[in-house]
Formats: structure tokens, C-alpha cells, sequence
């Protein structure tokens, strides 16, 4: 979810937990204030009829009866009663048929030898009119603004964020051998100035590491393949010395075989170190049925030797699985898959390589492998005393960085891999 999404959900959700708080604590402000005001209104109404009834005292059985109640008590009872007392009650409304909410207020008084106590009662807002005079009004509102601040802050957080963006925009399309730069724009944010200070510092000692990691390996390449050529061609004259023994010819045989084999290490390390620094960035359109037909050429030997029976298919709604890749590194993967279905085959077995638009697949008859989920670790040696174990190591991440997908499987006697183009 993007950082702006995240961050409206946020505000909405404090938004309504202090709106929930608010219209709570509204409410019971909004009440008090109304028992106040009726309360208020019921005290001067009471002072009123009393200051009324001890002017006029002949006036308490006529006084014309309306909010009020005048009941006559003993002076036990007037010495015993509280001066106020405010109480909600029901009173029963003949026209609405029902009991409607009312404040009441009793109080006491006395004229000439005369007890009394005085009951005067006012209508008041019940709590559901209070809730839907809140829900009415406030819901509307709280929608409003909502949506107000829903598109506010969206409009705003693109606004302030819109640096950060182009930053992200920017290391999304970075290559570290690529010359483009970081275009600096006007940014009033201390944080995003800061961040992209960062950055360029950053693309720099990168650049600066990448471009001296780079010299470093062709200039160890370079040094190692150049004495790896002259003890190879010395052991060779050697080789061909007349007074030479069997077991002189056998070791230098054997370290001549060793040297070849370190060469090629050297040659392998290379590779990787070159495809880990992502150096074949070149993309073309790459035809997989020429290409397995042209690598297939250069195992006939050992299917001679192994007797080995090799079958090409392609899906016959492609004539061609055309693949957008670096060409190098297509052939390096075909390659060294085709070398590994050959070198680890049986006698009178079988290579079968099958070709569509969405994966190659290469499968070969062989023993089961011991701890085969290590197959693609780099010197994992599969006891065949051929190689280094790194040609599925590469195999594994041409396919990585191409976001290809590489899976192996054992069945019916057949090793198989398969890259999964899309």
C-alpha cells in the first residue's frame, strides 16, 4: 500500500475516534446544560408562585393550576423535607397517548401557621432527542469533513511527498555503470534535502567501488591468465623432452590437466564476478531453438561415447521461442545445462530438451542426487571429478537476474530443469 494511502487511513481513523470521543463528551455537556436551564427556569418559576402566595395567602386554593402543585404538610414533615429537590418524572400526554420526560423541582415553604410543599414540573428534551439532534446535525457535518480532509490531505501529502517520488522513480531505473544523474530540484523539506544529499553521495562511492571492483577483477584476470599460459606451454615442452620417464610424463600429465582446469576457474570466476555486476546489459531478441541447435553440436562426442539418444520438441503453436535477453548470457545458461544433461548421463541414456514460448526445459536420464537442493550452490560437486560446480551456480543466476524462474525435479529416473520464462 502506497505511503500516502497509509498515512489518509491513519488520519481517518484518529479522525473518527475524536469525533467518537467528542460526540460523547458533547452529549453529556449538551444535557447538563439543558437540566441547568430547566432547572433554572423551575427555581424562578417557584420563587415566583411562592413570593405570589405569601403576599396573597387567600390565593393558594384559587392560585389557577398549571405547572404546579401545592400539597399541605404537618410541620414534622416540613422540619424533615429538604428545601429543593430536582427529579426527572413521567407525565402521561392524553393527546401523544404516551409518557413524555419532565423536570421536576419540590420545595417547601410555610405562610402564617401553613406548611406547604411545592411541586412545579416543565417539559425537557428526552436523551433520544438530544442523540438524534447530534446524530442529525453532526453526521451530515462529520461526512463533510471527512471528505474534506480525505482529498485535502491526499492533494497536500502528493504535493509534499512529489520529492520523494522522483527519488524513488529515480533508484528504480538506477544502474550503477549507467552515467545518469540524480536531477536536483528545489526541495523546501530538511528531510528530502537530506535524502537526496544521501543519495548522490551514495551513487557516488558506488560508482567509484563498482569502477575500481571492475579494474581489480579484469587486471587479476588479465595477471593470472598470463602465467597460467606460459607453465601450461612449458609443461608441454616438457611433454615432449625424449628422456623423460613414464612416471616425469605422468605428472606433469597430471599437473598440465590441473593448470588447464584452473584456467578454466579462472575463466568461470570471471564470469560471475562480471554477471553479479550486472556487465551484460545489453539486451536482444535471442531465437532458443537456433541456439540449442547450434550448442547441441558440440556434445556429439560424448553421445557417441555415451550412446546417448537426444530429442529436441518445440510446441507447435511457436515455430521459434524468441526471448528478450543478453545473448552471452543466454548461451552461457543453454550451455552449461546441455553440458550438465550430458557429463552427469548413463550409458544408453537419454537427453530431452523441450522448447516453448514460456520455458525451457532440458531433462536427462542419471543417478538420484544426494542433497539436491544444494544443486545450484557454487563448488557444490556432484562427485563426477569433472568441473568446478559452478555451471548451475550461474545457470541459477543468469536466471535471476533476467527474473526467470528455476526449478529442479526428480522422476521416473530423469533429472530435469526448467526455466520459466514468464
Amino acid at each position: 500500500m502506497k505511503l500516502i494511502n497509509i498515512t489518509t487511513r491513519y488520519y481517518i481513523i484518529l479522525f473518527l475516534l475524536v469525533l467518537a470521543l467528542w460526540s460523547f463528551a458533547f452529549y453529556f455537556i449538551m444535557k447538563r446544560q439543558v437540566y441547568n436551564n430547566i432547572n433554572e427556569v423551575l427555581y424562578n418559576r417557584s420563587n415566583n408562585v411562592i413570593k405570589h402566595v405569601k403576599k396573597n395567602p387567600s390565593d393558594i386554593n384559587t392560585y389557577p393550576l398549571s405547572d404546579f402543585i401545592f400539597l399541605e404538610i404537618s410541620k414534622t414533615q416540613f422540619e424533615s423535607l429538604p428545601v429543593e429537590v430536582y427529579s426527572d418524572t413521567l407525565v402521561y400526554e392524553v393527546t401523544d397517548d404516551e409518557f413524555d420526560d419532565y423536570r421536576k423541582l419540590a420545595t417547601k415553604f410555610q405562610v402564617s401557621n401553613q406548611y406547604y410543599t411545592l411541586i412545579v414540573i416543565k417539559p425537557r428534551l428526552e436523551s433520544t432527542e438530544i442523540i438524534n439532534t447530534i446524530l442529525f446535525t453532526l453526521l451530515p457535518l462529520s461526512a463533510l469533513m471527512i471528505l474534506i480532509l480525505v482529498v485535502s490531505a491526499r492533494l497536500l501529502n502528493k504535493k509534499l511527498w512529489q520529492p520523494f517520488y522522483h527519488i524513488i522513480d529515480f533508484l528504480s531505473n538506477y544502474r550503477v555503470d549507467n552515467e545518469t544523474k540524480l536531477k536536483k530540484e528545489n526541495i523546501a523539506i530538511d528531510e528530502f534535502m537530506r535524502l537526496e544529499e544521501s543519495i548522490q553521495s551514495l551513487i557516488l562511492r558506488n560508482k567509484q567501488v563498482f569502477q575500481e571492483q571492475k579494474q581489480f577483477i579484469e587486471n587479476a584476470s588479465h595477471e593470472t591468465q598470463t602465467p597460467l599460459a606460459v607453465i601450461q606451454s612449458q609443461l608441454e615442452i616438457l611433454l615432449q623432452l625424449p628422456e623423460l620417464s613414464n612416471n616425469q610424463a605422468e605428472l606433469i600429465q597430471s599437473a598440465l590437466k590441473e593448470t588447464d582446469r584452473l584456467a578454466k576457474l579462472n575463466k568461470t570466476l570471471l564470469l560471475i564476478s562480471k554477471i553479479e555486476n550486472e556487465q551484460f546489459l545489453e539486451r536482444t531478441v535471442v531465437d532458443f531453438n537456433k541456439l540449442t541447435n547450434r550448442l547441441l553440436i558440440y556434445f556429439e562426442e560424448k553421445k557417441e561415447k555415451l550412446k546417448l539418444s537426444v530429442e529436441v520438441i518445440s510446441d507447435d503453436k511457436y515455430d521459434k521461442c524468441i526471448i528478450e535477453t543478453n545473448s552471452i548470457l543466454a548461451e552461457v545458461l543453454v550451455g552449461n545445462l546441455l553440458k550438465n544433461a550430458f557429463t552427469h548421463n548413463i550409458p544408453g541414456g537419454k537427453v530431452i530438451v523441450n522448447i516453448t514460448q514460456s520455458f525451457f526445459q532440458i531433462q536427462n536420464t542419471g543417478e538420484p542426487i544426494p542433497e539436491s537442493h544444494r544443486l545450484f550452490e557454487r563448488f557444490y560437486n556432484r562427485s563426477s571429478g569433472e568441473g568446478w560446480g559452478l555451471g548451475l551456480s550461474i545457470v541459477k543466476k543468469i536466471a535471476d537476474i533476467n527474473n526467470w524462474m528455476i526449478e529442479y525435479d526428480w522422476k521416473e529416473q530423469k533429472h530435469t530443469f526448467r526455466v520459466q520464462f514468464s
